[in-house]
């Protein structure tokens, strides 16, 4: 009789074991995929991050260029401004210059004519 329960527990015991190992078994089988799934996720984001940092470089890079064509466009604009001032002040001083020399050379005739 003692024998029979020993066998009748060693079955038990088999049986419970067998059901354990299939039900871990489909528990990895499970994980597996799972880790599967998420391997891929990881990939799709890791491309969708260098994507994104590609726009947003690509996005700096442009305004970068936008803002430095438009520092160079006042530039110019400004020296042109500043050439233009500085040939009117020219201008002004040559008048100025030739008014005087004018006025010079009317007062040395009037000094002629009086001496």
């Amino acid at each position: 009789m003692e024998l029979r329960k020993k066998v009748e527990l060693v079955l038990n015991d088999k049986s419970y074991l067998t059901k354990e190992n299939i039900s871990l078994s489909e528990n990895k089988l499970n994980l597996q995929s799972k880790i599967e799934y998420l391997e891929k996720e990881l990939t799709v984001a890791k491309n969708q991050n260098t994507e994104y940092l590609k726009t947003l470089l690509s996005q700096k890079d442009q305004y970068s260029q936008s803002f430095e064509n438009k520092i160079n466009s006042e530039l110019c604009v400004l020296k042109e401004n500043h050439k233009s001032e500085l040939e009117n002040a020219k201008k002004n001083l040559s008048d100025i210059y030739e008014k005087q020399i004018e006025f010079l050379k009317q007062a040395l005739e009037e000094y002629k004519m009086k001496a």
